[in-house]
């Protein structure tokens, strides 16, 4: 003995019972979509939710960069301090052959070494304020 009203699930005429079952079925279901539409109206904390999930995506992308421009950094450090100690074995090879052409090659591989270590330096540190000011940025 049901009746099938315009919505889409049975309605029990007889029982008393089934009816408050139904009634409080009923009122949970509009009690969880009344949330729903409520979540979805709140326009503010939604914009807020989504500007921290970028934020936070955007501060994550920084971190990683500056982690990755340290490896890099680290290695570029050790790259030229082999080249500068095969440059230097290569002058010491060098001296014993000729005084002359080993002091002039002493001199220049290790002007271009410092030079080179002067360059890598400056740049690393550059890089570091950059990093330093994104991060300084974000954060305010």
């Amino acid at each position: 003995m049901t009746n099938r009203p315009t919505g889409s699930r049975p309605v029990a005429t007889g029982n008393t019972d089934l009816i408050r079952e139904d009634i409080e079925r009923t009122r949970d279901d509009l009690g969880e979509t009344m949330q729903a539409l409520a979540g979805k109206a709140d326009v503010k904390a939604r914009t807020r939710e989504a500007a921290d999930r970028r934020k936070a995506r955007a501060r994550q992308k920084i971190i990683t960069g500056v982690h990755q421009m340290q490896q890099q950094s680290q290695e570029l450090a050790h790259k030229a301090t082999e080249r500068a100690h095969k440059a230097t074995e290569q002058a010491q090879r060098m001296r014993r052959r000729a005084a002359p052409m080993a002091a002039a090659a002493t001199a220049a591989s290790a002007a271009a070494a410092a030079a080179g270590t002067i360059i890598f330096l400056r740049r690393r540190r550059a890089a570091r304020a950059r990093a330093r000011q994104r991060l300084w940025r974000l954060s305010r």
